[in-house]
C-alpha cells in the first residue's frame, strides 16, 4: 500500500488507539510491530502491509476492514443506509417548561 493510501488508514490506526486508551508504545508491543514502524504509518509516511494491519486490528480488537474502507464506504458495505440530513428532526425545549424536550422543526428566537 502506498503511503498516500496509507495515509488515512495510519489516521483510522491512530483514532482507534487512543479509543482504546493505548499509547503508541502499547500498540506496537502487543502488534508485535517496532514502535517507529507504527509512528510512521499513523504519520501516513510509510505504507502498511497485511501482516501488520492484522496484527494491528488483532491488537485493537477490530476487523482489519474497519482501518482500510473510509467510514462510508463501510456503511455501505454493512449494508447500511448512508447519512443524511435532509427531513432531520431536532430536538428543543419546550418554551417555559424548563427540562422538556419536544420532538420537531426547529424553530428560531
Amino acid at each position: 500500500m502506498s503511503a498516500a493510501a496509507s495515509s488515512g488508514v495510519g489516521r483510522r490506526i491512530a483514532y482507534y488507539r487512543r479509543l482504546n486508551r493505548l499509547t503508541q508504545e502499547e500498540l506496537a508491543r502487543s502488534a508485535n510491530v517496532h514502535v517507529g514502524t507504527l509512528r510512521k504509518i499513523e504519520r501516513g509516511t510509510r505504507g502498511v502491509g497485511d501482516a501488520v494491519l492484522d496484527g494491528v486490528a488483532a491488537a485493537l480488537g477490530i476487523d482489519p476492514s474497519r482501518l482500510i474502507a473510509p467510514r462510508a464506504d463501510q456503511r455501505q458495505v454493512a449494508g447500511l443506509p448512508s447519512r443524511t440530513f435532509r427531513g432531520h428532526r431536532h430536538v428543543r425545549r419546550a418554551r417555559g417548561t424548563p427540562g422538556t424536550l419536544t420532538w420537531g422543526a426547529a424553530q428560531g428566537g
